[in-house]
């Protein structure tokens, strides 16, 4: 009888080379999902069981990130050979990266050797060709990986923003503890709950990641859906089985039987507390009465651990964190909101001093007037320096090249800016007043509701009840697309 021998995982390096080769947009949490599982040799129709995602979602992710690979490689890929071109790329980068500085590629070879010794000349040398400038001896140069996502818990670029971190480890030894983590767009959020769970696996506590990108349309319809969804989805990370039909009775409401299905079923299955850490909680904003449902059960979650009575023990066993981007802009009970409750925690912007930092992790030189440059170009947010940082490494360019090149076309922000602008184009309200507050030499007065959306997305920041560009790099973007009209 022969056993067929299961593929290994995935190794980092490859996913690190798809990850350089779609910049600058890299590959999203669902993308290097999918590509991992078909790495193992999962059907779609497989992964979509095993994530929830519905398996057109699935198909139509593996659509695109083969198209993606097949652009950026000038190559076919497909599902069926994406592992035998990665491997052929693999290898090569290895050929390569084995190499001694100055020796040519294996196709750049003489065929004789020179019968003179090599020029003894000084060369400049890259600040990533791994040149030590120590008596030609060349040294390890650390891998810089590209700015995509949430930054490895084993990276030396997680750059902590004092006393954020300690505080939030030091909240989740609390009995039932809520962690409320709010910010724009890519800063930092996901990387600091990584974290965060880190430390709750070294306290011995399980953990449960929710992201809610997973849930389909479909399940966001209604609560029902949303709420059984939640409970196989948590079930389903801590290795229990789907037990609903034991748990949930139609007449007792949603809220009430997903309370149960945890209090009957997920807390007890466990000694040690559980951390819940539900990730872009603000997807439901979009969907009202899901949301009125599903931020009410948080709240009763976090006050059934300080009741008192029979059965607070068992829920103080569960720690929530819950991250979203924006204020939430749709009428809550107050006595029902979990958004007033908590442990609150804003992450600001990086510091110059934090951005120094960051570019010598990066081994770039640069004095003080650099570093300010770059804050004022795209104003301390943590994606865009590193965004900014990985490519002057990489391609030995400055600041003032990139300030220059910031709103053209092909630069180093031009994916990111287009994102943003296909973002607010089905939103007309959204995108006016984006063009009143870019084009305005003044903080703006805007609508609240807009206001705090746009806040969200990472586009404006709020002085004194008024909305003004959060960098320049967005001011010039917007300008560029909708210049003012002369009077």
């Amino acid at each position: 009888m022969t056993i067929s021998k299961q593929p290994e995982p995935i190794s980092r390096s490859a996913i690190d080379f798809v990850q350089a080769q779609l910049q600058p947009t890299g590959l999203n949490h669902v993308q290097e999902s999918v590509l991992s599982a078909c790495w193992m040799g999962s059907t779609y129709q497989a992964i979509a069981e095993s994530t929830g995602y519905d398996d057109s979602y699935v198909r139509s992710i593996g659509a695109r990130l083969w198209q993606s690979l097949s652009d950026a490689l000038g190559q076919k890929v497909t599902k069926n050979n994406f592992r035998v071109v990665l491997g052929q790329y693999l290898l090569e980068q290895e050929l390569s990266d084995n190499r001694q500085p100055g020796q040519p590629a294996p196709s750049q070879v003489p065929s004789q050797a020179p019968s003179q010794a090599p020029s003894q000349a000084p060369s400049q040398a890259r600040p990533d060709d791994g040149s030590s400038g120590l008596a030609g001896t060349p040294t390890p140069v650390a891998r810089i990986e590209s700015p995509r996502g949430q930054v490895p818990l084993t990276s030396s670029l997680y750059i902590e923003r004092p006393p954020i971190e300690s505080a939030c480890y030091e909240e989740l030894r609390e009995p039932g503890a809520l962690i409320r983590i709010k910010a724009p767009k890519q800063m930092g959020k996901t990387s600091l709950m990584a974290r965060i769970l880190e430390q709750a696996q070294q306290l011995g506590y399980a953990t449960v990641p929710l992201n809610l990108e997973l849930a389909s349309t479909e399940v966001l319809s209604g609560a029902y859906q949303f709420l059984q969804w939640v409970c196989v989805t948590v079930g389903r990370a801590l290795n229990l089985s789907n037990r609903l039909d034991d748990y949930w009775e139609d007449v007792c409401g949603s809220n009430y039987n997903c309370s149960e299905y945890f209090e009957g079923y997920i807390l007890p299955s466990l000694d040690q507390p559980i951390v819940l850490a539900i990730d872009n909680a603000d997807i439901v904003f979009n969907y009202p009465a899901v949301a009125a449902d599903f931020f009410g059960v948080l709240r009763a979650w976090y006050e059934s651990a300080r009741y008192g009575m029979a059965g607070s023990d068992l829920w103080q066993r569960l720690r929530l964190v819950v991250v979203y981007s924006t204020e939430i802009y749709i009428p809550l009970n107050i006595h029902q909101s979990p958004f007033n409750v908590g442990m609150p925690v804003e992450l600001p912007i990086f510091s110059a001093k934090q951005v120094m930092l960051l570019a010598q992790k990066h081994e770039l030189d640069w004095n003080i007037e650099e570093i300010n440059q770059l804050m004022a170009l795209v104003g301390g947010n943590p994606y865009l320096v590193r965004l900014t940082l990985y490519h002057a490494r990489n391609a030995g360019i400055g600041m003032d090249e990139i300030t220059a090149e910031a709103v053209s076309p092909n630069c180093i922000y031009t994916e990111h800016l287009k994102k943003k602008i296909w973002s607010l184009e089905p939103h007309p309200p959204l995108l006016d007043a984006v063009k009143r507050v870019m084009l305005s030499a003044a903080p703006t007065d805007i609508d609240p509701v807009i206001m705090m959306r746009l806040e969200g997305m990472g586009l404006i920041q709020i002085d004194q009840g008024k909305a003004m560009p959060t960098c320049d790099l967005y001011r010039r973007y917007f300008v560029s697309l909708f210049p003012p009209v002369a009077l």
